[in-house]
């Protein structure tokens, strides 16, 4: 069993009842003066549950003491709150904190800016409850929706509906809702060095004067629960995965989230370990590798791969799109304001330049990853003359010549087949749950030849899984599907075709058609857009100036934006969250080159 524990905690009878009846717990640990916790398991995670018997100061010490004794890795604080909004909530749906404000009332005098701390909650548990795929897919009995912002902690606040009516029109960000013992639990939390909280409660009322029932009280507290509950079950496994993943990762970094997928690639990852190895492991000590190779065999994963499993080697670790100046220009920023590089008032682009220099010259122990690097010259003004550090690059410029050379090229047979297994796994068990309905039995005889036909590539590859597990159709029909896109089988002699782009269009051609209308025109214009974090806003703030032959978007983009990202993202057509999509390089190729065919006859 994992050695990660989650801590929930519960603060009124409504909340302590609800969690009792969806979680079954093993017992009851007394840890003394009057503290009891009770101890069980969700899959291979330790769950523990903590009512608080007391409010006020006393909660935090309570709060404190609990945490001392259970030493969890994450908190969460899972109940019913006030909602924050009756045009956009209805009673019951679920509230998730971005951030928790402690909104002191006594200290807002004529402003109505929260003058209390303002604490932006555990960054791996949020990706974790505000994920789409998990938002989307939870059911409950009351249709109730989750909203993910700003949660309010002012005991003042919660029945002031005067208050509230101001600050929502004088606020950008409204709040989605409104507590009482977030800003004790963030105390707690501090105090033992716990930076993994969250709030996850139902909506009860709108702290109008309009109490509702104790059915109402029941019903918002059993969502919460339940909405916990999905997470962390058997559906919610790849999300909870990628949290572990995250949560070993003790350097301060910013990469993109782990693929829970990778496989293989042992030989990769343990040569450029060698290479940045100190020097009394061996002679030679390479401080820049550059790993080349065709789009789509997965030069950006094995980075990312080695940057999660060394990250102990390193003091920080800098992930950065590296496309274009512009994309490696905005990156930095963000990395200076993450590691507190000072920069003067309205600089410019040489003083970003000479700032990041400094940090790197006065640094040592980093590591760079610069991700589709297309030439050298644009990051050269941000390095320093002595590298204190290792930069790894990621390119399809074989002409590209910085550091030493890493050549990479697609699966080899045995790893294809042990991906498709994982792919088609629920956990590294490897018994394909996701391939045991009726007639899928063929995957000994039938996965080499799906893997050869797509000419062992990674990004066919998991195309490829991500269809077969949505759609639930054997191999043996997907190969079909891709006959009739025009992927004929290769010849005994070729292990990889003349035009491997032929292999990802006739991939994703097959996942597009299974994607409702408006969702194909969003991943449409994505193809013609920056790959890396396009931002689902910029749609929604410009659906207005769609065309009429869009309308079915614009409406979607209204109604439920999410789902369209959610969609893209289950095909594996794209990557990303919310609100960034980013798609592969060389399936906006083939996309355009699609479209230009098209207009073509």
């Amino acid at each position: 069993m994992s050695n990660r524990t989650f801590l929930f905690i519960t603060a009124n009878d409504n909340e302590f009842i609800a969690f009792r009846e969806k979680f079954i717990f093993e017992g009851t640990k007394d840890f003394g003066r009057g503290i009891k916790c009770a101890f069980g398991k969700f899959g291979n995670y330790k769950v523990r549950h903590y009512h608080l018997g007391v409010q006020g100061a006393k909660a935090q010490a309570e709060m404190t003491n609990i945490i001392d004794f259970v030493k969890p890795d994450a908190v969460i604080l899972v109940g019913i709150a006030c909602g924050g909004d009756k045009k956009s909530q209805s009673l019951s749906d679920v509230l998730v904190s971005e951030k928790i404000i402690d909104y002191d009332f006594h200290k807002i005098g004529k402003t109505l800016e929260p003058r209390g701390e303002i604490f932006t909650c555990g960054e791996i548990l949020y990706r974790l409850f505000q994920s789409p795929d998990n938002r989307l897919t939870w059911q409950n009995a009351s249709k109730a929706k989750v909203h993910c912002g700003e949660i309010f902690c002012s005991p003042q606040l919660l029945n002031n509906a005067e208050k509230k009516k101001e600050i929502f029109a004088t606020r950008d960000n409204y709040p989605i809702g409104y507590e009482m013992e977030g800003s004790t639990a963030v105390r707690a939390c501090r105090d033992k060095n716990i930076s993994q909280l969250i709030i996850v409660k139902g909506v009860s009322d709108f702290g109008d004067g309009k109490k509702k029932n104790k059915w109402q009280l029941t019903t918002a507290a059993q969502n919460a629960v339940s909405y916990c509950h999905y997470v962390f079950s058997q559906d919610g496994l790849n999300g909870i995965q990628k949290v572990f993943n995250q949560l070993s990762v003790d350097t301060p970094n910013n990469l993109p989230l782990r693929n829970i997928y990778f496989t293989g690639r042992k030989q990769s990852l343990t040569d450029i370990h060698n290479l940045f190895a100190p020097s009394n492991q061996i002679g030679v000590i390479n401080i820049c590798q550059t790993v080349s190779g065709l789009g789509g065999v997965g030069k950006t994963q094995l980075a990312v791969e080695y940057a999660y499993r060394y990250n102990k080697d390193y003091t920080a670790i800098w992930f950065v799109i590296a496309e274009s100046s512009t994309t490696i220009y905005n990156d930095f920023i963000k990395i200076a304001e993450r590691f507190d590089i000072k920069l003067p008032p309205n600089y410019k682009h040489e003083e970003l330049q000479r700032a990041i220099k400094g940090w790197l010259t006065d640094n040592d122990g980093w590591l760079i990853i610069f991700d589709n690097l297309e030439t050298d010259d644009i990051i050269k003004p941000y390095l320093p003359n002595k590298i204190n550090g290792r930069i790894i690059i990621t390119t399809r410029n074989a002409r590209i010549d910085f550091g030493s050379r890493v050549t990479f090229d697609t699966f080899k047979m045995d790893e294809a087949l042990w991906f498709l297994k994982r792919r088609l796994s629920k956990d590294n068990k490897l018994n394909m749950e996701n391939y045991n309905f009726a007639g899928c039995n063929d995957f000994e005889e039938q996965a080499p030849i799906l893997a050869k036909r797509l000419g062992l590539l990674p990004l066919a590859l998991e195309q490829a899984a991500a269809y077969i597990t949505i759609v639930k159709i054997t191999i043996t029909d997907y190969l079909k599907k891709l006959e009739e896109k025009g992927l004929k089988p290769l010849s005994e002699k070729d292990t990889m075709p003349a035009d491997y782009k032929s292999i990802v269009t006739a991939t994703w051609k097959v996942s597009f058609d299974k994607l409702q209308k408006e969702t194909q025109w969003l991943f449409n214009l994505c193809a013609y857009m920056a790959p890396d974090k396009i931002p689902m806003s910029f749609f929604y703030e410009m659906r207005e100036k769609l065309p009429p032959e869009l309308d079915d978007l614009r409406k979607k983009l209204e109604d439920d934006r999410d789902k369209l990202s959610t969609d893209l993202r289950h095909y594996s057509l794209a990557s990303g969250d919310a609100y960034y999509i980013n798609i592969h390089r060389l399936v906006q190729e083939v996309v355009r080159e699609s479209h230009k065919v098209q207009n073509d006859k």
